[in-house]
Formats: C-alpha cells, sequence, structure tokens
C-alpha cells in the first residue's frame, strides 16, 4: 500500500485546528499556534512530529462494496473466510493512540467467529 496524503487530509487538518483554536480563545482556556508547515502547504514533517504514521483507512469499514473493503465484522467484502482486524478498517482517525479501539475492534471479532466458526 502506498499512502499518500490527498489535499482533503491538509484542509481537514488546518480547519480541524482553527475551530479547536477558536473554540480554546472563546472560553479563554488558552490560544493554538499552528505550525508554518501547516498553514502554509508545506511538506508534512518526517521526524515523527505528526505522532507516528498509524496507516488507517486502507482496508475500510462499510456496508457499499464500491466504497469499503470489510464489513461490519471486519469480514472481506465478497470473501468467505478473510477478516481483517486492525486499525486499517477505520474510516476515520482521530488524535489519539488507536490501541482501545484496535483492542476493541479485535474482540468483537474474536466474538463473531466464536459464533460463526463451526469445529
Amino acid at each position: 500500500m502506498h499512502w499518500k496524503k490527498s489535499p482533503l487530509e491538509r484542509r481537514t487538518l488546518l480547519e480541524g485546528l482553527r475551530l479547536f483554536g477558536t473554540t480554546m480563545a472563546q472560553k479563554n482556556l488558552g490560544r493554538v499556534r499552528i505550525d508554518d508547515w501547516i498553514s502554509n502547504g508545506g511538506d508534512y514533517p518526517t521526524n515523527e512530529e505528526t505522532a507516528g504514521h498509524h496507516h488507517m483507512g486502507g482496508t475500510r469499514m462499510g456496508t457499499d462494496v464500491s466504497r469499503s473493503v470489510v464489513d461490519a465484522n471486519c469480514k472481506v467484502h465478497g470473501m468467505d473466510n478473510l477478516y481483517v482486524g486492525g486499525s486499517s478498517v477505520f474510516c476515520t482517525s482521530g488524535q489519539c493512540n488507536p490501541t482501545t479501539t484496535i483492542t476493541a475492534l479485535a474482540c468483537r471479532l474474536g466474538d463473531h467467529l466464536r459464533k460463526v466458526i463451526t469445529v
């Protein structure tokens, strides 16, 4: 998989920071400074400044087979026995570490497989 950030990711990052900054200022909780590389369209940092590289969304979960790879049970559309576990099934990512959500999805997948697998 070759992960390439589109203009949508940059716009989402910038607008999210602007909204967060506005809220912080309105509530007098602090101020947000947006780095130049974000506001001026510079290259993304390569020094882990953006919290690492969690490649989320590569096998997106959804009901529309033309826009997703797995269903709600993490089963690959059109496959009888192929499941994907991990953050790649996320439709989007947040600012926090994804471990808790990945663990919850893994437990949910385990429960589902226990019900559908016959030994």
